[in-house]
């Protein structure tokens, strides 16, 4: 069957969360969310409203927005959190300033490496 990317991509960010919940029996997991929708859709996925060692946010800015470059790394600082990690390529800039330690996931880099291929992606409109 062949999904959408967006649909893989989610895919790949609620496996890691459903195996968290089953082999992980101490530690905790606040998961920041930009979209509603996709914060009730990745709950319904994995259960994580049945598990109390998730905590779901909705931080109401977009990944590409200035005010997650500046906000993110406060947030997670009053949090206390060790480690972040970005589903998403985008990483803000000052988090390791902070002392969190940071993993990145990018699931694609046809647009970067064959940008004839994806004209449409923001990184190659970004990126002249």
């Amino acid at each position: 069957m062949d999904l959408p990317g967006a649909f893989r991509i989610g895919l790949c960010t609620q496996e890691p969360i459903r195996a968290l919940a089953e082999i992980d029996r101490r530690d905790e997991y606040p998961l920041l969310f930009g979209s509603e929708a996709v914060m009730r859709r990745t709950i319904e996925a994995t259960g994580l409203d049945r598990n109390p060692r998730f905590r779901v946010q909705h931080a109401p800015y977009g990944i590409f927005s200035l005010r997650n470059q500046l906000s993110l790394p406060s947030l997670l600082r009053r949090g206390n959190i060790d480690v972040y990690h970005s589903t998403n390529y985008m990483m803000p800039l000052f988090i390791g300033m902070r002392g969190v330690k940071r993993v990145v996931t990018i699931h694609n880099l046809i647009p970067l490496l064959f940008r004839d291929h994806a004209p449409q992606a923001k990184n190659r409109r970004s990126s002249h």
